[in-house]
């Protein structure tokens, strides 16, 4: 089977990107199914909808093998198995092999061949290459999607934390690595290339009062699993004192402390508010008075 020695380099060459990958594996089928046109189409609600071609026939003749080709798809799904058939019309025959994707035992798509200049019926050893690409394709196409959907959702942080002016920390106790999201680094006034530490984000905080309730806070999570929720003062990398909400959370595996994460939010505005509260309440004490 040396065809398998070609699909693994083109399958793990770093260098090419998903669709790269299944253009180049589509044309891989070809030259051994000896074919000219290679399909993966994706199930829709709407229904199947093509991904990808790769085809030598001119757009002509592929527009006329379109609707067998769609029609012999659909019965592959149905079937959930590596099936062949056959399309006659009154100039010529067309043959067919083709695939499912499968995902947890539900159909995502299809791969199929196709090829009118082929007479020979298609072998085990067509079947299993199939078989190989739909398999990869089902767990990279899962993988993309998986992907996908981590960016957005930290797309979506990373927005939410814009607007509420709140940012992320987290500290992985074994490897001693701390990250900071882009807001914190923010609020910090760090640049966003700033990697942090526990040591340094503690050293944030003012001096005296701020700093030793923030490094309590830390030693009582870590030996106690005791949360925190603190209001502090800090002082900026550029020199600025402001007031922050300190949010921390403590995990734990198997009585061991392995991860500190919170919140952090810049808190100034409102604490100028409460200052300003405090004083017109005051005011009208002594008025009163």
């Amino acid at each position: 089977m040396e065809y398998v020695s070609a699909f693994h380099n083109i399958a793990y060459d770093q260098s090419l990107t998903f669709d790269n990958k299944v253009a180049s594996l589509l044309q891989l089928g070809k030259n051994l199914f000896n074919v000219d046109t290679g399909m993966v189409a994706h199930v829709e609600a709407s229904g199947l909808t093509v991904a990808v071609l790769e085809t030598d026939l001119s757009r002509q003749k592929i527009n006329k093998i379109r609707p067998p080709l769609l029609a012999f798809s659909e019965e592959v799904l149905e079937k959930a198995q590596s099936t062949s058939g056959r399309h006659s019309d009154n100039k010529s025959t067309s043959l067919f092999v083709g695939a499912p994707i499968l995902c947890h035992s539900a159909a995502i798509g299809v791969i199929v061949y196709a090829s009118s200049r082929r007479t020979r019926p298609f072998s085990h050893r067509h079947l299993n290459y199939l078989e190989l690409f739909s398999r990869w394709y089902s767990y990279e196409f899962v993988n993309q999607y998986k992907h996908e959907e981590y960016k957005q959702n930290i797309e979506m942080l990373n927005r939410f934390e814009s607007i509420a002016k709140v940012g992320t920390w987290e500290v992985n106790l074994r490897t001693k690595q701390m990250k900071w999201s882009d807001q914190t680094k923010l609020i910090h006034q760090v640049p966003l290339d700033y990697v942090p530490n526990l040591e340094t984000a503690i050293d944030f905080y003012k001096e005296g009062y701020s700093r030793d309730a923030i490094s309590n806070s830390v030693e009582n999570a870590i030996t106690s699993g005791e949360s925190w929720q603190l209001e502090l003062e800090l002082v900026t990398a550029k020199n600025r004192a402001i007031w922050v909400k300190a949010n921390g959370i403590a995990e734990f595996v198997e009585n061991e402390c392995i991860r500190l994460f919170g919140t952090f939010h810049d808190i100034s505005h409102e604490m100028i508010i409460r200052e300003d509260l405090k004083a017109d309440v005051q005011d009208s004490k002594q008025r009163i008075s």
